[in-house]
């Protein structure tokens, strides 16, 4: 009997050690993903290409559309956070996004010339915009759409990785292949993914 309840004893420290372990590592894990979120300041601006910067944009306000928000061409926009960086603190992590949002309540709105009026949610951003290609993407679009993920998870105050970009910019792909819900918008196809996962047992 005292070797039976030495081994439950000794079965049970063993549990408590491991349970200890997981929940460090999982602490651990938060923390690593927290410290490798990139950053997006004028440093980052400066080194990306102009579709990254662009797509940046339109994923920005794709994620938080507001009346109030300048009704200018994407290039005013880039053009206007270029020039906000250029003066503004260069060492704030936020301050590509700041600078949007700048843009957006200073900007003169207009008519885009060649552009489409939409009245709907999202616009034109949607699997057309995005693109579905059965080979390689081209780097423009390619860039376009990480860029457009990497916006909307900074609006959306989601520390952003290089995995996370990757792996959002993936399922999107998956969800457009073959030509199939061209006319989803990325937002919406990019929201669920976005939400953790539901605990199925009650």
């Amino acid at each position: 009997m005292p070797r039976i309840n030495r081994f439950s004893k000794t079965v049970v420290f063993w549990i408590y050690i491991g349970m200890a372990i997981g929940s460090s590592l999982g602490q651990v894990s938060s923390a690593i993903q927290i410290s490798n979120a990139l950053h997006f300041d004028a440093t980052w601006w400066n080194q990306v290409y102009s579709e990254e910067q662009q797509g940046f944009i339109y994923g920005y306000l794709d994620c938080r559309p507001s009346p109030k928000t300048a009704k200018a061409s994407i290039v005013d926009y880039q053009n206007a956070v270029t020039e906000e960086l250029r003066t503004g603190k260069s060492g704030d992590r936020d301050a590509v996004a700041k600078a949007i949002q700048h843009a957006a309540a200073t900007l003169k709105s207009g008519d885009i010339q060649g552009g489409e009026n939409y009245t709907e949610p999202h616009g034109f951003l949607d699997g057309e915009w995005w693109g579905d290609f059965s080979g390689s993407r081209p780097l423009d679009i390619a860039l376009n759409n990480k860029g457009y993920v990497e916006g909307y998870l900074v609006c959306s105050s989601i520390p952003v990785t290089v995995y996370t970009v990757r792996r959002y910019q993936s399922a999107i792909d998956r969800h457009y292949s073959g030509g199939r819900h061209s006319h989803d918008k990325i937002a919406n196809v990019l929201q669920p993914l976005m939400k953790p996962p539901t605990n199925s047992q009650k």
